[in-house]
């Protein structure tokens, strides 16, 4: 079984299902292609994938893919317990971080979309057509999150990426003023009318669970419901 990612979503959901599957069907072989969207969209209409995973509001209108949309990922600003930028607060509630202070320390991220980034951006008020600063990028999570104790650098991500650290007080999450809640519209891309696999479809419905997870947990998202489009 072959199936691809961006990037993004890699990081975010596709490490779990793939421990999961593999937990479950230890003898079923799977290779994830990690690529932007037009690759992977090549790949598919190609054949060389059975479907990917991606923020979809890039895909141009195409009657020979379906589209199924998963909704948005929450994304939040994170930092070590002792930057900075979270100075004991003289009332009981801590103060919003403004674009200019968080923007005076380095950021870190995985790759993220450019139509997610540039949302970013707007979100925190940058200037129409710019994309957010980002001084360290890299595909690995984990090394990310190993860069930021006991430095000044922010990272930016999905929430579920560092719930763990966060519920351990290790990583603390920037209250940032007027931040969207949630960024994207994941879907999972495949060709039109075709069958996917057995393998294929239990790893395409967990990765529409993981994210219904989001919900659930807590976490605000843009659409409850995973719902099939066509031509998207």
């Amino acid at each position: 079984m072959i199936f691809g990612a961006g990037p993004f979503s890699a990081a975010a959901i596709v490490a779990p299902v793939l421990r999961a599957f593999h937990n479950r069907y230890p003898k079923i072989a799977i290779r994830v292609e990690v690529n932007n969207w037009l690759q992977l969209l090549r790949m598919l209409n190609e054949e060389q994938i059975d479907f990917f995973i991606a923020d979809t509001r890039a895909l141009p209108p195409d009657e020979h893919i379906d589209v199924t949309s998963l909704g948005a990922l929450p994304i939040g600003f994170f930092c070590c317990r002792h930057h900075p930028l979270l100075q004991p607060p003289r009332s009981r509630r801590r103060a919003m971080v403004s674009t200019d202070a968080l923007l005076a320390y380095p950021l870190a991220s995985v790759r993220i979309p450019p139509i997610a980034r540039h949302e970013l951006a707007a979100s925190l008020g940058l200037p129409d057509g710019a994309v957010l600063p980002v001084h360290v990028e890299c595909d690995d999570i984990t090394l990310l999150k190993q860069l930021i104790p006991d430095t000044d650098i922010v990272l930016t991500c999905a929430d579920r990426l560092v719930r763990d650290e966060v519920a351990k007080g290790t990583l603390v999450r920037l209250p940032i003023l007027n931040l969207a809640q949630v960024y994207g519209d994941w879907g999972i891309v495949k060709l039109a009318g075709r069958t996917l696999s057995p393998a294929s479809q239990i790893v395409a419905d967990a990765l529409q669970a993981t994210m219904a997870d989001e919900k659930t947990a807590g976490r605000p998202r843009a659409s409850a419901t995973p719902s099939a489009r066509r031509g998207s």
